[in-house]
């Protein structure tokens, strides 16, 4: 358990990122042979949120931020998957209590997760199978 003492706010109305980023997600979003080709941010957020859990940790968010997308505009499930990886990173489920903790926690993963994604599409290597190979990986591991 955390000894940390969670205040009871509300969710931001927008999930942000910084304005330099901006550019990974539209890369990501158009590329040809990107596996997230024509998916929404938002799904590309949630996918980077994840994957930063799991193999790149947290990057806090530096210099000018601009708003992604509106943050009533994800569904229950998603929802749910950002508050599992807040309590998963704190430890407690306390943090629940504290929204805008659960999406500072999220966007910092986002951000180091978007980072590497974005590495691997760039990148020499084969982008769509690493990351395929990547995704059974964490399957497996759930």
């Amino acid at each position: 358990m955390s000894n940390t003492e969670y205040e009871s706010t509300d969710a931001p109305r927008d999930v942000s990122i910084e304005r330099s980023k901006d550019n990974l997600y539209e890369e990501l979003q158009e590329s040809d042979g990107s596996p997230f080709q024509g998916a929404q941010r938002m799904e590309i957020f949630l996918f980077a949120v994840a994957y930063g859990s799991k193999k790149t940790g947290k990057t806090s968010l530096t210099g000018d931020r601009q708003a992604l997308f509106n943050i009533s505009s994800l569904k229950s499930d998603q929802k749910w998957i950002i508050k599992s990886v807040a309590v998963r990173d704190a430890r407690t489920t306390d943090v629940l209590r504290d929204e805008k903790e659960v999406y500072r926690i999220a966007q910092e993963y986002a951000n180091s997760g978007l980072e590497e994604l974005h590495g691997k599409l760039v990148g020499p290597t084969d982008a769509l199978s690493e990351l395929s190979t990547d995704v059974i990986k964490l399957a497996q591991d759930s």
